[in-house]
């Protein structure tokens, strides 16, 4: 009993760990890698609209930090869910003689099933999620491009950037 329950909070914390570092590690990693160098490149090239472009990262930045924050908290939900019908498997399997003799075998998988369902509907939470994240980032990106290249023009037209080669830099 007790150390089937402790192998199940160890596989349960195990998955919270790997899906809380594995994937997002390497994103931060590569997003910084790739804003240092840009920042570098478009300050040197054309230092007002790299200040323009600057207000891009840090919006990114808060819906990222807002999702990923609603999204660990749906998880920690969705592996709780796990781990209580992981439990309740085994104490179904612990007494398989008593389900039997007492014909509780539909019952006890309706009420697993229910668990499943749980897990399940907190899934479609983080489906919307993402479904937000990715686009807010996404419109975040496009919308101050689009300043920029809108600021690129007005200041190609003024004489204040000399070749368009810079604003695409």
């Amino acid at each position: 009993g007790i150390g089937r329950s402790i192998a199940i909070q160890a596989t349960s914390n195990g998955k919270l760990i790997q899906a809380g570092i594995s994937e997002k590690l390497g994103l931060v990693f590569q997003g910084l890698a790739c804003f240092v160098a840009a920042f570098i490149l478009a300050f040197v090239t054309q230092w007002k609209l790299t200040l323009i472009c600057c207000c891009i990262a840090p919006a990114t930045l808060l819906v990222m930090g807002i999702s990923s924050s609603m999204e660990a908290s749906i998880e920690g939900q969705i592996l709780k869910v796990h781990a209580d019908g992981g439990s309740f498997a085994e104490s179904i399997l612990s007494s398989a003689r008593n389900v039997q003799a007492f014909g509780l075998r539909t019952r006890l998988l309706r009420d697993f099933d229910a668990f499943l369902q749980e897990a399940h509907r907190l899934g479609s939470k983080k489906n919307l999620l993402f479904g937000f994240m990715f686009s807010g980032e996404y419109f975040i990106i496009f919308a101050g491009m689009g300043l920029c290249f809108w600021q690129a023009i007005r200041m190609l037209a003024n004489g204040e950037v000399g070749k368009p080669g810079d604003v695409f830099m």
